[in-house]
């Protein structure tokens, strides 16, 4: 969804509402609960009136293993620091840090760290 505009396929753009707490769950989120908790792609429009702001969010460490909360011994997982990357990648692909992760070949120690922390979980 990066660099598209709030006007095109498939945002909707969706009025502020006074008084009403938006929260939007993350990818973590939505395979913790196997899909019950959506993941909402999101962003925000710059505003042209007062408004309160505050982002929250809530990351495991890099190194971390996340399972399904209804299988935690089963063979399904993400290596957070593996899906952070590929999720930078993928939103910023002209960046020069982006850049450098490929052209110092930082996958491939993802690879390892992520294989060491699956071993140990």
């Amino acid at each position: 969804m990066a660099g598209m505009y709030e006007d095109e396929e498939p945002w909707t753009y969706v009025t502020p509402q006074p008084s009403v707490l938006t929260v939007f769950p993350g990818d973590i989120m939505q395979f913790l609960t196997n899909g019950e908790v959506l993941s909402a792609p999101h962003k925000v429009k710059l505003n042209t009136a007062e408004r309160y702001a505050m982002a929250y969010f809530h990351e495991p460490n890099f190194d971390t293993v996340v399972r399904p909360l209804d299988d935690p011994a089963g063979n399904d997982y993400i290596h957070y620091g593996t899906h952070f990357t590929n999720m930078f990648l993928r939103c910023y692909p002209d960046r020069i840090t982006t850049r450098r992760i490929e052209a110092e070949h930082r996958l491939s120690i993802l690879r390892d760290l992520r294989d060491k922390a699956v071993a140990a979980a």
